[in-house]
């Protein structure tokens, strides 16, 4: 907390305790921070943010954007509340870009605290850019590649993690404004802690590489369900790959995560296919469940049944 003098542009003098706020970026890549009062105006001295969203720097509400920041553009930024006339001072600093780093040291994110087996990470900044690219990972920038890792929104799930994914993680996505497309990324560190307490989800069905039985032409609802750990987790979900932006008139995914009676976790996901089609048979339909402390995948593939029998009954009921 810090009192200072305000100097409005109407020149009318006030006394006020301010609240103090810091904010980091790259050079070069988009910006953008948020005041805490929802009616405001963004000052830079005693000069008034604009509102024209062509602007490279203008305020939109309570967010003040930089498209994109320039070291140039460090200092001091003022929201003031239009009803009672509070402050809060955003201290803005833009670091240079350093050629083959594709982070700076000095704006690092929360470490995250894995364990043995599985791990998450998430790209901290990922939602306060409303239009954002799916984001690629970087491990001590340098690209991660291969079947250990997979992405989900703003998430990425390391396989059988450990000590050697210990490292400073990048997320690098792009934000669209208008006809212009800026650069994000945010970084920060993950490590693999052999002593942390390890409380694994476990799945109740289906099994590893299950084969479900369905017939051509009708539907069938494809079910996945996790004990997830007793008490709340901040991650508590389970998903089916994304099969339905390749066929959203075939495909449907529910999700529901709720907490039992006793106080368990516990996760269902459901893909709802609205016509099986041959060529269906003998793919593999992966599902995803997670907690705080990992996750898990498991496959099914479909084969055809005999023509008798209830093909909708939910898989592992």
């Amino acid at each position: 907390m810090m009192c200072l003098l305000y100097f409005p542009l109407f020149a009318a003098f006030f006394y006020e305790c301010a609240t103090q706020r810091n904010g980091f970026a790259i050079e070069g890549e988009a910006f953008v921070m948020e005041c805490t009062f929802s009616s405001m105006t963004w000052y830079l001295g005693d000069t008034s943010i604009t509102t024209d969203k062509e602007a490279r720097i203008h305020s939109s509400g309570s967010e003040l954007w930089f498209l994109p920041a320039f070291t140039k553009d460090s200092g001091n930024y003022t929201c003031v509340d239009s009803e009672d006339a509070s402050i809060e001072v955003n201290t803005v600093t833009i670091y240079p870009r350093r050629e083959s780093m594709c982070y700076h040291e000095n704006i690092l994110y929360s470490e995250i605290v894995g364990s043995l087996g599985s791990g998450k990470i998430y790209c901290p900044t990922f939602y306060n850019y409303w239009n954002a690219s799916a984001p690629k990972w970087y491990k001590d920038c340098k690209k991660l590649h291969g079947s250990r890792y997979r992405t989900e929104e703003n998430m990425l799930l390391i396989h059988d993690a450990n000590i050697n994914d210990t490292g400073k993680y990048t997320c690098q996505f792009t934000y669209r404004h208008g006809n212009r497309t800026l650069n994000v990324s945010a970084t920060r560190g993950f490590r693999v802690d052999e002593l942390h307490l390890r409380i694994p989800l476990t799945v109740l069905y289906p099994q590893p590489n299950e084969v479900i039985e369905v017939k051509i032409g009708l539907p069938k609802n494809l079910s996945c369900k996790a004990i997830l750990g007793e008490g709340a987790d901040l991650v508590a979900t389970s998903f089916w790959e994304n099969y339905v932006g390749k066929d959203p008139k075939r495909f449907v995914h529910f999700r529901h995560t709720w907490m039992e009676a006793t106080k368990i976790q516990v996760t269902e996901a459901i893909l709802q296919i609205k016509e099986v089609w041959k060529e269906d048979l003998g793919l593999n339909f992966t599902c995803y469940m997670a907690n705080d402390m990992g996750y898990k995948r498991v496959n099914v593939t479909l084969r055809e049944g005999p023509p008798t029998g209830n093909s909708n009954t939910l898989a592992g009921l």
